[in-house]
């Protein structure tokens, strides 16, 4: 979905979504620098194009190397990533709030109303074009909300 933030605001994308493929397929949402195909990485969609995302993994007791449920992700790629063991059940609500008010934009990124990493300055700020969602591989489950806001 096409999206370019202004500074001043408070943006927040989530989603409600539950993996159930036991695999490390995951959901994903995020900003982007590129359309690539539906937002974050899905089938092919190259990760260069991400500039601040999210993923749950279907696995949510994976085993080494990956060993986490939920990883978070920020600069090109999947650069400056960071995992999180969660574990959790059912739905789960992945959300990224992209603050715009200083001259150093910052990220945080929460799963259910909890902060799990962040706020993040970033260096330089992200060129973002758009917010999408998506999944990788054969994942299978629900989503069943996607949303933007601004504050």
């Amino acid at each position: 979905m096409p999206f370019e933030p202004a500074t001043g605001y408070v943006y927040t994308l989530s989603m409600g979504e539950n993996p159930t493929f036991v695999d490390n397929d995951w959901f994903s949402l995020g900003f982007s620098d590129e359309q690539g195909g539906g937002g974050p990485p899905s089938g092919n969609n190259p990760f260069s194009v991400m500039a601040l995302w999210m993923l749950q993994r279907g696995d949510r007791n994976a085993p080494s190397p990956s060993g986490v449920d939920v990883q978070t992700f920020y600069g090109v790629g999947t650069t400056n990533a960071s995992g999180f063991d969660l574990q959790n059940t059912g739905f789960v609500d992945l959300k990224i709030v992209l603050d715009t008010q200083a001259a150093a934009w910052t990220a945080t990124w929460y799963v259910n109303d909890s902060i799990v990493r962040g706020p993040t300055a970033f260096g330089s700020n992200p060129t973002i074009k758009y917010v999408g969602f998506g999944q990788i591989d054969e994942q299978t489950g629900s989503v069943r909300n996607f949303l933007l806001t601004r504050d």
